[in-house]
């Protein structure tokens, strides 16, 4: 199989270290040929130049450009008949995932999303502990994500989306994906912290939110989640309580996957039940899976509907569609 990627900052670097360990051969494309010449010499690739990336014999499209250009990308990609795999978010407006959406479906191909939280093991642990309603009926669901920000000025400029689109999303796909749909969400706070940031030994003007606050419903559980681009170094968890209990994950080690049961329920004993989780690369597993969906001939369209209504719930969550 050959892959062309789109984008060697570094989540494309990320993607292709997984396709390299996962065999798959690479063309690689950037708008900044440096970018594209160095990841080919790091991972032995071919690289070209962004604008010849899709006359090249590929099987399939990888984008990890800016978000603001995911659209187009994709579009591209559909055009030229190929299956995609984009990171996250979709796109910036319900209006352009719609379009894609649309594209998707005539061309019959399909448009994977990189949500790769959902293949952590803490994460499928506790859709299964919600699934076999070990804590009871749940009532309320935390989620916080928060992390350094400073590394791309592109997420702070407009390219980007902000806090809302770089971390939030990801809370907000899992616990539509642990729970069920959002509704009837609100957004407390959304503002810029730190209105420069040193990136790369530079002092850079920020214009995107850098902290967020929202509140929702996710099917039917009160649910609060907590993002921004302003934690020193990395923090996740995700918690949901219920009758019986609570579930707890996260991917940080430090922070250990748990059960709690007010009453034992099945393999679960009264009190803490703590499961310790096997380490795993995010990235080969979701790219394998993308694979997998490319050699099957079959459009699978899941990830993508699942992105579109997220894209509906962020516009309603922040009243507009991100420009």
């Amino acid at each position: 199989m050959r892959i062309g990627l789109a984008g060697c900052g570094r989540i494309g670097g990320r993607h292709a270290d997984a396709y390299r360990q996962l065999g798959v051969e690479l063309v690689v494309a950037d708008a900044d040929a440096d970018a594209a010449r160095s990841l080919a010499g790091q991972t032995g690739a071919l690289w070209v130049p962004a604008s010849a990336l899709l006359r090249e014999d590929i099987d399939a499209l990888d984008v990890c450009v800016p978000s603001a250009h995911h659209r187009d990308w994709i579009l591209a990609g559909l055009n030229r008949d190929l299956d995609v795999f984009c990171e996250k978010p979709l796109c910036l407006s319900a209006a352009d995932a719609r379009t894609v959406c649309s594209a998707a479906e005539s061309a019959g191909r399909s448009v994977t999303i990189g949500y790769l939280y959902r293949h952590h093991p803490a994460f499928r642990f506790m859709r299964e502990v919600l699934a076999e309603q070990v804590i009871g009926q749940p009532h309320l669901a935390v989620a916080r994500l928060g992390g350094r920000g400073s590394h791309q000025a592109w997420k702070h400029n407009g390219q980007g989306g902000g806090v809302v689109f770089e971390m939030m999303v990801h809370l907000l796909d899992l616990l539509s994906w642990l729970l069920g749909p959002l509704t009837d969400g609100a957004m407390p706070h959304c503002e810029l912290v730190l209105p420069v940031r040193q990136i790369g030994g530079q002092a850079c003007q920020a214009a995107e939110p850098d902290f967020a606050v929202a509140s929702m419903r996710a099917g039917g559980v009160r649910a609060l989640c907590q993002s921004d681009l302003l934690t020193p170094s990395f923090m996740n968890y995700v918690e949901v309580h219920g009758d019986n209990g609570s579930v707890t994950g996260s991917i940080m080690h430090s922070m250990p996957t748990s059960v709690y049961c007010n009453e034992p329920r099945g393999l679960f004993d009264r009190g803490h039940n703590t499961r310790p989780m096997e380490p795993v690369n995010l990235f080969v597993a979701e790219l394998s899976d993308f694979i997998a969906t490319v050699k099957s001939g079959e459009p699978n369209l899941a990830s993508l509907h699942s992105s579109v209504a997220l894209a509906d719930f962020i516009d309603r969550l922040t009243g507009e569609g991100h420009t």
